[in-house]
């Protein structure tokens, strides 16, 4: 389009509709995937109309289902100088052609996005507060669950990027709060597993002042983080020996997930936390503690805990043998595959 006189031109990349291939046809955009460019190129025409200035800034970002994102960008300026006559230069570019590299769009690779910014463009200009608010206003029917999932993901990057945030969520959950407000916010903070969303969870978890079933969310969140901290452990071991059924339950059985995860960080923290359990699972005499406490031993995935789980199916009690059988069905290990033949 023409934006000034008396020849400056811009032009905008606005979409894509096809990629382009080395040596072949332009391919159909997968489905499922997004791309989406930015910027413009802008140039100016001489009285001759040849190219007086050109400056590019342009921005692509490629987006699939999978969550994978790369992006790359393409800065130019070009200003004329000078102009003269050169005969011997004439079909100079013709004869150099075979010598450019040519790269379509399908097989050209791009820089991935930075995590930083991956995530402020995920967040936009949202909010704490903003993005609860949508939660207090989601629209029924079909579109209530993708609705509530755009949120989440909102919800995640922000406490990814923003530690206050995460923080923060914890004074804006109460108990008078929906469902649908409290459960997005634990599993946002629980997803987004940095140290500031584990604290908030574990704060959540401990607060007697909270309903119980946001409570037990909480605990369930801390109990599924990718990086557990040693806050959230204690939390959780605290939480195990709670009088209530539904604390004390929930809590146990995050113990079992939180030791899976805490091996990828913590290899020696996860085997003093195994270790526990394991001497519990022995040491258990009534019928249903011991259930459990094989429950979350099963959870922890760990084939060495195979000896204490083999002692349980040796038990008088059929619960106590049907609890050790399952928990063996979560241990990838030959041996497991063995005890269940």
């Amino acid at each position: 389009r023409l934006v000034g006189q008396p020849a400056s031109f811009e032009k905008v990349h606005r979409s894509y509709v096809a990629l382009g291939a080395t040596g072949g046809a332009p391919q159909p955009i997968p489905a499922g995937m997004r791309i989406e460019p930015r910027g413009q190129t802008r140039f100016a025409l001489d009285d001759r109309q040849w190219i007086e200035s050109l400056s590019a800034d342009e921005h692509l970002a490629v987006h699939s289902q999978q969550g994978l994102s790369a992006a790359g960008d393409l800065k130019v300026t070009l200003r004329f100088l000078a102009r003269r006559s050169d005969p011997g230069k004439v079909g100079s570019f013709s004869a150099s052609r075979d010598g450019l590299v040519r790269a379509g769009l399908a097989d050209m690779g791009v820089a991935p996005e930075p995590r930083e910014a991956q995530l402020r463009r995920i967040v936009g200009d949202a909010t704490v507060d903003s993005l609860i608010a949508e939660l207090n206003k989601l629209p029924e029917g079909e579109q209530r669950g993708p609705a509530k999932a755009k949120v989440m993901d909102r919800l995640t990057a922000l406490f990814e990027l923003d530690p206050a945030a995460a923080r923060a969520a914890r004074g804006l959950i109460t108990s008078a709060s929906a469902r649908d407000v409290y459960s997005p916010v634990i599993g946002s903070l629980s997803a987004a597993s940095t140290p500031a969303a584990v604290e908030t969870l574990a704060k959540m978890s401990a607060d007697a002042s909270l309903d119980r079933n946001i409570r037990v969310d909480a605990i369930a969140g801390l109990g599924v983080v990718e990086k557990p901290a040693q806050s959230g452990v204690d939390q959780l071991a605290a939480l195990a020996q709670d009088p209530d059924a539904d604390l004390r339950t929930t809590a146990t059985l995050a113990l079992g997930t939180t030791a899976n995860h805490l091996r990828a960080n913590d290899e020696a923290g996860a085997e003093r936390l195994l270790d526990q359990m394991r001497k519990d699972v022995g040491s258990a005499r009534d019928p249903n503690d011991r259930i459990l406490k094989l429950g979350a031993l099963g959870n922890t995935g760990d084939a060495g805990s195979l000896e204490a789980i083999e002692q349980a199916i040796g038990s008088d009690a059929l619960q106590v043998r049907a609890a050790a059988v399952a928990a063996l069905r979560l241990i990838r290990d030959p041996r497991a595959d063995a005890l269940l033949a």
